[in-house]
């Protein structure tokens, strides 16, 4: 009984250590960003796609499709690319442009 409970106790911890490692993920944007020390910085995006489309009053707005990369973890390990999407006035943007939002 007390081999049972001693393993328990051993197979909790070591769930708890490796639940612990893997619960703080560092993200960072653009895999530079990390040694800025600046908290000012901004990701930088990239204009992939843009699409017509229309607000709810009729008037015409671009859909932008925007691309982020970054690596999740210091070292440059573990890339990550992410789109995102966001609507705006007609040509304020252009596909290949990079921008940065404050």
């Amino acid at each position: 009984m007390e081999t049972l409970i001693i393993l328990a106790f051993i197979i909790g911890l070591v769930v708890g250590v490796l639940l612990a490692l893997q619960y703080k993920k560092d993200i960072y944007f653009n895999s530079w960003a990390y040694e800025r020390e600046s908290y000012s910085f901004s990701p930088e995006f990239t204009v992939v796609k843009i699409e017509e489309s229309s607000d709810i009053n009729g008037r015409p707005v671009a859909k932008y499709t925007v691309s982020n990369y970054f690596f999740s973890k210091k070292d440059n390990e573990g890339f990550k690319y992410q789109k995102f999407y966001f609507y705006d006035q007609v040509g304020k943007y252009s596909i290949g442009q990079d921008i940065r939002f404050k």
